[in-house]
């Protein structure tokens, strides 16, 4: 079977993401998480100072793939920052990710993952989710995860 080069990637996005929610499904009751949006203006900057620093994580870690994951938990707050190099130019990578749409395309294959919905209004877009177990489960036996999209970049 010949796979398309999009098709390829979003098959690797999802086994990435995949590799991320059985991290994260199994453990949590439900969370919803609201991100300060960065400041688009040292972003660029920013992000290629933290591949500098994690260049050794990236090339070494329990995933075999240039994906590494950084967490926190305390009693206000559970924090995640996951940081992977994708083998694509920007423009695919960027048109893939900055449809939510296509978020739940990846996301809806993992097994955890029992419902995917973007849902945007006049306040933004927001990622509504439901995470269950690895059987069939009906929608009022998960939890529900709401997650706000923000693009940060277009260029």
């Amino acid at each position: 079977m010949h796979l398309s080069k999009q098709s390829k990637f979003i098959a690797n996005l999802a086994l990435t993401l995949s590799i991320l929610f059985v991290l994260f499904a199994a453990n949590f009751n439900a969370w919803a998480i609201n991100v300060e949006k960065p400041n688009a203006d040292n972003y660029a900057a920013a992000l290629l100072s933290q591949h500098k620093a994690l260049s050794k994580r990236l090339a070494n870690n329990q995933f075999n793939r240039p994906i590494t994951l950084n967490s926190s938990e305390t009693p206000e707050q559970l924090k995640g920052e996951i940081y992977a190099v994708l083998d694509y130019p920007f423009a695919t990578v960027n048109n893939a990710l900055n449809q939510p749409k296509h978020w739940c395309d990846a996301l809806i294959l993992h097994i955890n993952i029992k419902y995917c919905r973007a849902e945007t209004n006049k306040t933004g877009t927001v990622m509504h989710l439901n995470l269950g177990k690895k059987h069939d489960q009906t929608l009022a036996e998960t939890y529900k995860a709401s997650f706000n999209y923000q693009e940060i970049s277009k260029a």
